[in-house]
């Protein structure tokens, strides 16, 4: 699965968001110089979530879970191509979707 989060109060805005981007991606692509970038800002994230303990406890036991290492993660990572965000991109079918939204006790 797939999963977008954010928090709003703009749920149907935020949706069309999701949608418009998707299509924009099939339409137009991504550039390689695009991925190397979010690849960077990844690892990049990754490194520094080990400064905090509480990142580091959340992200350890998703990993445990998960059965993979956090550092495989992270060479996984920076080893996407292209290629494997189209084949990605085909197992995508935005009318298959699920909208949760969590609200907060009044």
């Amino acid at each position: 699965f797939l999963m977008f989060y954010n928090e709003t109060d703009a749920i149907e805005q935020f949706r069309d968001f999701i949608h418009s981007t998707l299509k924009k991606v099939r339409e137009t692509g991504i550039q390689e110089a695009t991925l190397n970038q979010l690849k960077r800002r990844y690892f990049g994230q990754a490194v520094r979530s080990l400064n905090n303990f509480d990142e580091i406890a959340v992200t350890y036991m998703r990993n445990y879970f998960s059965h993979i290492d956090f550092f495989e993660t992270m060479d996984m990572a920076m080893q996407i191509t292209l290629d494997d965000l189209w084949k990605a991109m085909d197992q995508i079918d935005p009318s298959q979707e699920a909208v949760v939204t969590i609200l907060p006790k009044k």
